[in-house]
């Protein structure tokens, strides 16, 4: 899980990648959906996103990048 300061952090160097001013509604908004992923996973995703993307990550997007898509998922559990 990560703290809301680290988050904080996280969010306002993703502001800066998109150029993008980061509200505190919508700080408040993407912690309380990512607040239980680890740090570490939240720091790869978000950066992952940046590295592919040229707009501001939806928090369906780093979900889907911590967890992997419905298809992903579905794969996974038919494999096992």
């Amino acid at each position: 899980m990560i703290d809301k300061s680290d988050f904080m952090a996280l969010m306002l160097e993703t502001g800066n990648m998109y150029s993008t001013d980061v509200s505190k509604g919508q700080m408040r908004a993407y912690f309380d959906l990512l607040k239980q992923y680890p740090r570490d996973a939240l720091q790869k995703a978000f950066r992952s996103h940046a590295m592919n993307s040229e707009w501001f990550p939806k928090i369906s997007q780093i979900i889907a990048l911590i967890d992997g898509t419905g298809k992903e998922q579905g794969a996974d559990a038919w494999a096992k």
